[in-house]
């Protein structure tokens, strides 16, 4: 371990200097530009037994929080689930809040995020869905079956209008929840197919179910359609976005990518710990402009938010040093691809590091110290 340390800290090191000697000299003008392009408009939030990672569309990865629970995305913001209370962060790993899960709420072994920031939790061992606010407060219970079934099966949701989409009651068939009425009704009867059901995802009028290797399509109220089957399974999650879906295969640590046009599957991501849940976390567009002396253009670009990293947890996310470190990242490193892997390259890194400094105080100062010193090299390259 402390040989892994000592090589930690001269590879974080090394990245910084590399950056600093192929930094041109810096010389006063009046051009401003602060955004990071970035491939795509999302990022993919998968967990695993070692905590959740986030990708770029790429399939770069971009981000890690140091949780592993249960949990759903709504749109920027992610909801972790533990045995008593639903845990709110950004994607930074700041944590935004901490909802009390009220008594009513038997057993769970997965939720859904419903519009307005309703929750839905499921149990399948009493076969019943409870829904509660954003405050905490419970709403109401139903039924999956009108008996209880002693029988366990998988159990998703997917929030689609007004409506909660649920798979499964145990036969093979989806239900809808009226999410004013709490009125439910079978909303597609999939008991033909061999095998369970398994997740569940929506994107512009088309549902997508999963099984353990096959992924169906239907436009509601038609037969659904075999888009793909996949050379091993199970497949334990999907979501989709425009012309693709990603799924997770737990048992393989894989993630696959299916186009949805020709049915085609490919690794997308490998050497995952046992891949659960995965989920498509929103990414801030804004709009920016470069000013020049001589000429004023607007373009428009996408900031990635990364995931917790060392110096982060060192100083604070939002302390003066890490200001400085995120300046240096997003109007340095990022300018060019050789930099921009650097980036990836120290993001890779970062959880492994932050297991280590949590479990050692004296690395940790060791690893604060070495930074300390890179920011005063940065501070000098910047004045």
């Amino acid at each position: 371990m402390m040989k892994n340390k000592k090589c930690f800290k001269r590879f974080l090191s090394s990245i910084f200097l590399l950056a600093l000697i192929a930094l041109p000299t810096i010389e006063p003008n009046n051009t401003s530009n602060f955004a990071v392009a970035a491939d795509g408009d999302f990022t993919l939030a998968i967990s695993t037994r070692d905590g959740l990672f986030l990708f770029d569309p790429s399939g770069t990865q971009v981000g890690f929080i140091d949780e592993s629970n249960d949990f759903e995305v709504y749109e920027d913001s992610l909801f972790f689930l533990s045995s008593s209370v639903l845990q709110e962060y950004d994607a930074s790993g700041n944590q935004l809040n901490m909802i009390s899960i009220p008594p009513e709420v038997i057993s769970k072994n997965g939720f859904a995020v419903l519009p307005d920031l309703d929750f839905a939790f499921f149990d399948n061992k009493n076969d019943k869905i409870y829904f509660i606010d954003y405050e905490g407060n419970y709403l109401e219970t139903v039924n999956i079956n009108p008996v209880a079934d002693p029988s366990l099966q998988n159990t998703y949701g997917v929030a689609v209008d007004n409506s909660l989409i649920f798979s499964e009651n145990g036969n093979n068939q989806l239900l809808r929840i009226d999410l004013t009425s709490y009125d439910v009704t079978i909303f597609k009867d999939l008991s033909h197919l061999p095998g369970w059901l398994g997740d569940i995802d929506y994107s512009d009028g088309l549902y997508f179910i999963c099984q353990a290797r096959k992924i169906f399509s239907f436009i509601e109220g038609h037969d659904e359609t075999l888009i793909a089957t996949l050379p091993e399974g199970n497949i334990t999650g999907i979501v989709v976005d425009s012309n693709f879906a990603y799924l997770t295969v737990k048992f393989t640590g894989t993630v696959y990518r299916v186009n949805l046009s020709t049915g085609e599957a490919e690794e997308f991501i490998v050497g995952l710990n046992s891949p659960e849940d995965i989920e498509k976390l929103l990414v801030e567009t804004t709009s920016t402009s470069t000013i020049s002396s001589t000429s004023t253009t607007s373009s428009t670009s996408t900031t990635v938010t990364t995931g917790i990293c060392p110096s982060e947890t060192i100083y604070g996310v939002f302390a003066e040093e890490t200001e400085l470190l995120r300046n240096f990242r997003d109007n340095v490193l990022s300018k060019t691809a050789e930099r921009q892997e650097l980036i990836k390259l120290y993001y890779q890194w970062s959880p492994a590091k932050l297991k280590a400094m949590r479990g050692d105080e004296a690395f940790k100062e060791e690893v604060k110290e070495m930074i300390d010193e890179i920011l005063l090299l940065i501070g000098k390259e910047i004045e």
